[in-house]
């Protein structure tokens, strides 16, 4: 595994810390690529800075995406991209044969 380095960055930009009213703009830096964030607009966050629940989402997203990827290329070279929204796919190896199988 490679080597993981993150760290936050956070200045307040108001006089004082007051509830509801400071800015949650923060700096990402993940191995040495800076991301702009925020809380989500439902909390005072600007809706152009990735969020919390967006950054668990992805990083889901993706790992799902890698798993399945890698279990497609130990199909016989079964490989394609979807975009799938509200569906879940289950994808099992029997051996050498793939099934897929869409869960509702």
């Amino acid at each position: 595994m490679s080597e993981l380095s993150i760290s936050l960055e956070w200045s307040l930009q108001e006089e004082s810390l007051i509830p509801d009213k400071f800015s949650k703009s923060h700096t990402i830096n993940i191995n040495n690529n800076l991301i702009k964030a925020g809380s989500a607009p439902e909390y005072g966050g600007s809706d152009t800075e990735l969020n919390p629940e967006q950054s668990l989402a992805a990083a889901i997203s993706s790992c799902h995406m890698m798993t399945f990827l890698a279990l497609s290329a130990k199909c016989d070279g079964l490989s394609f991209l979807t975009k799938i929204k509200h569906v879940l796919f289950l994808v099992k190896i029997l051996k050498v044969k793939c099934v897929l199988i869409k869960l509702n």
